[in-house]
């Protein structure tokens, strides 16, 4: 009798909020990132003030991100993205008024 097919896997309780809390640093991370980006500029703006900015340590943030470029291409990526949403919506709302004249 296969005994591994009536077991199922141990559960983990944890990982759903370690994942959340993982999910709500990064956002941390990434609004410090915005703000200062905003404020100083890519150059003007180290990992560490992102960190401080987002009241964890340094080392917490290179868990979750390799150096400030990287972050700053996440925010470029999720700008670029939601221009791109507006814009189409734009065109359809044009296009269905088009249609209607």
């Amino acid at each position: 009798m296969d005994v591994s097919r009536r077991m199922s896997p141990p559960s983990n309780p944890t990982g759903g909020r370690r994942e959340a809390r993982t999910r709500a640093t990064r956002a941390r991370f990434l609004e410090a990132g915005r703000k200062l980006f905003a404020e100083h500029g890519l150059s003007g703006v180290t990992s560490h003030a992102i960190a401080e900015e987002a009241g964890y340590a340094a080392g917490t943030f290179y868990l979750h991100f390799k150096d400030k470029h990287v972050l700053f291409d996440e925010l470029a990526e999720a700008a670029a993205q939601a221009l791109e949403a507006r814009l189409l919506a734009v065109m359809a709302e044009k296009t269905e008024i088009a249609d209607i004249a």
